[in-house]
This record gives structure tokens, sequence and C-alpha cells, in this order.
């Protein structure tokens, strides 16, 4: 079997295969071809690949037609769909996507496809859930976007010339991200407030280090920074802080809407920009793990090859899938 890598769209600067990965498949005897420049935005060159075991192709549709394996970041596209061979297995993140033209493509060409953001939340799949990886890191460098927008440094510092209180940190959704985003602003030496709807999340937010804050009202007028992350995937995001709250904020004070692909908690917030409103910074991002790809990219590409061995696929034999598999049943498309 030959696995397949492409480029991603210039807006993603991740791919899905690392160097490491790479001589993982071909130490189990699959061939790996990879797109020339595939790896470029995440630190990867195409010498990394080759002396790992790759073939690096320039011609797009000619990988295509030799993949029995895509790995992609993005959904694919009906054109790549259009120029890659029957029956091939593609391993994604769909985005929850799936477009007419997208499905058709897959049924006439028999594509067995694997949405891997569909992954069940059970404890066997924890190994390739591209989501809890992909999230950790967006928590993390939601954190570090703040503290580029912040015109303060982090923690207390005592000085001969005055001491410097400490940030804070309001964190709005304790999921994988804002947990991490919890870690990350403590590290970093801030005061840390977190805030969610669900009392069970009140204790993972204490474990942590942070404040659990029942009532925003108390504490939202006298925080540095705010960082949301509430929603769930295949839903609209509640819209958490409105104008009219944003206009009794501190001014200076930095806002991080990391669920703008959903709608957005912060009313105003634009996809990729930093804007100004009442004094106020607000930046949106969805996909901030796209910021630190090498690491991003590290992570991803070990879910795949951690889902391609659920998969027990071999490079001599055909996938035989197992509808009845809770995974498999949830992922195929």
């Amino acid at each position: 079997m030959i696995i397949t890598v492409l480029k991603e769209p210039s807006y993603e600067n991740r791919v899905a295969i690392t160097p490491q990965a790479t001589q993982k498949y071909i130490s189990q005897g699959f061939k790996v071809i990879i797109e020339a420049n595939a790896g470029i935005n995440s630190g990867f060159d195409d010498a990394s690949y080759i002396s790992s075991g790759a073939k690096i192709e320039k011609n797009i549709s000619k990988i295509l037609r030799q993949s029995d394996i895509l790995l992609k970041v993005t959904p694919p596209t009906t054109d790549e769909l259009k120029h890659i061979k029957k029956s091939s297995i593609i391993i994604a993140n769909f985005q929850n996507s799936v477009t007419d033209n997208i499905l058709k493509q897959i049924k006439l060409k028999k594509l067995n496809c694997f949405a891997l953001e569909k992954l069940p939340r059970v404890s066997k799949a924890q190994s390739f859930d591209i989501l809890s990886s992909q999230d950790s890191l967006s928590g993390y460098q939601s954190v570090i976007k703040a503290t580029e927008l912040l015109n303060r440094s982090i923690p207390m510092m005592i000085t001969s010339a005055g001491t410097l209180a400490p940030i804070k940190f309001l964190i709005l959704g304790i999921g994988i991200a804002g947990l991490q985003a919890i870690a990350t602003a403590k590290r970093l030496g801030a005061k840390v407030y977190a805030h969610d709807i669900r009392p069970e999340t009140k204790e993972q937010a204490m474990s942590l280090g942070a404040v659990f804050v029942e009532d925003l009202n108390e504490i939202i007028t006298q925080v540095d920074v705010i960082i949301s992350s509430a929603f769930s995937s295949g839903k609209k995001a509640p819209l958490l802080i409105k104008k009219s709250i944003i206009k009794t904020l501190k001014k200076s004070t930095v806002l991080i809407d990391m669920a703008i692909s959903y709608g957005g908690n912060i009313e105003g917030s634009k996809p990729l920009e930093t804007i100004d409103i009442f004094s106020c910074k607000i930046y949106a991002d969805s996909n901030l793990a796209n910021q630190v790809p090498q690491s991003a990219c590290i992570l991803y590409a070990n879910n795949l090859s951690n889902f391609i061995d659920y998969l027990a696929l071999k490079p001599d034999k055909k996938l035989i899938i197992n509808k009845k598999d809770e995974i498999i049943k949830s992922t195929f498309v």
C-alpha cells in the first residue's frame, strides 16, 4: 500500500505527516509519497522526508493516482477526489462539512473515508483523538497570543522601583483548550479565574490552580485577559460577552475568542483579526494550533498513525471495515 500526503491549502501551516511518522510507516512495509514542500511551513523540508524513506513528487494528480491511503489535515477537495484512484482510503479532519458534491464523489469512487473529528470520546480512542491534541495546543497558544497583545508583563515582579501586580486571566469554558489555557497562564505567573456552566469542571479548574467563579459579574471588570472557548462541535456557540459588557471592562483588556468558527462567544469578533472595541483588543481564531505548526504536526501525525494501527491496515491486505465497532461507525463517511 502507498501512503500519500499533499501540501495543505495556503491558510493551513500543518501537514499530516512528520519524518518520524514516515519512518514508522516505512518500517511497517508501506511506501510513502509526499508532495514537494508539503511540510515546509511546519519546519520539515523535503530532505528530511527523503532521509526517512519517503519519495517526493511534484505532480499532484500522479500522487493521487497511486494513492491507497491519503492523509490530510483539511477536508479533501473535489479536485483531489476527482484524481484519486477508486477504493482509496482517506483519513482527515472533514470539519463536519461533507458537501453533497464531496459525498457524491466518495460514493462514485467507493472511497473509504474516515472523519476523525467525529471520534467518540472513549478511552480506547484517546491516542488518535485529533480534537484533543489540537485543542490542547490551541489553549496554550491562546495565552501566548494574549501576551503578545497585552501592554503589560504577566507575573508579579518585586523590584527596587516598585511592585508589579500579576495579570488576571479569566478563562470561559473549561474543556481541553480551557484547561491548557489555565495551566499555561499559571506557569507564566498570572492570577487565573475560570468559569463554566458545567459543575463538574469546577474541580478540574481548581486542580490547576484557578479560582472557579460562578457569578461572572463578580470578576469580569477586574481582569486583564479573557479567553473564551465555550462551544460544542457542530453547534452554535453561546454569546457570552456582548458589547454592553465589553464597554464596562478595563481599558486595554485583551479578549481571545476561540469559538469564532461556531459563531463566536464575543460580540463583534472577526476571524483572524485583531479589532478594537471600547479600547479593548479582541482577537478571534478557532485554529490557534495552526500558529505552532511543528508541535501540532507531531501530535496530529501520531494521531493518524495510531488510527491506522487501530484499523489494522497492512501493506499487503485490503481494509476490512467493521461497522459494529463504535469508533469505525462514528468516523466512517
